[in-house]
């Protein structure tokens, strides 16, 4: 499954799964990634992923604007941005907006799942990245 159009560049994002704190991994979390670019055709589901023992996705190759790009001011924002949706039975969803995606790097995009209580209805977290982003972690996934 793969709705990408080409910007020029391509780089690749990981999704790292954990939950009590970040200190354990959770295996076989359904991870889907979509577009957040309707203005370049970038919308919509392009992966569907599952997390393996440790926690971690294959990194997914997606497109991002050439990194030459970063090096001229007042270029328009040098990286893609991507929303991620996780959850796992038992879990409350997360939702993570404009994770950031950069030209030749990979991204790793944590993400910390808290387990439901019995009886409780589930509930979705929605974590926004920073306008800015990073290439090492793309937003505060640990709140």
């Amino acid at each position: 499954m793969n709705n990408q159009v080409d910007t020029g560049g391509n780089g690749f994002l990981r999704v790292i799964v954990r939950t009590a704190g970040g200190a354990l991994p959770v295996a076989d979390a359904t991870v889907d990634i979509y577009g957040s670019d309707p203005q370049n055709g970038n919308t919509g589901l392009l992966y569907s992923l599952r997390t393996g023992i440790d926690g971690l996705t294959p990194p997914v190759e997606l497109p991002a604007p050439p990194r030459s790009e970063s090096l001229t001011p007042g270029t328009p924002t040098p990286f893609a941005r991507y929303n991620i949706e996780v959850r796992k039975e038992g879990y409350n969803s997360v939702t993570n907006l404009g994770a950031p995606v950069f030209d030749g790097i990979v991204s790793a995009q944590p993400v910390l799942l808290i387990p439901t209580v019995q009886g409780d209805a589930t509930e979705e977290r929605i974590v926004e990245s920073p306008e800015t982003g990073n290439a090492l972690y793309g937003g505060n996934g640990y709140e």
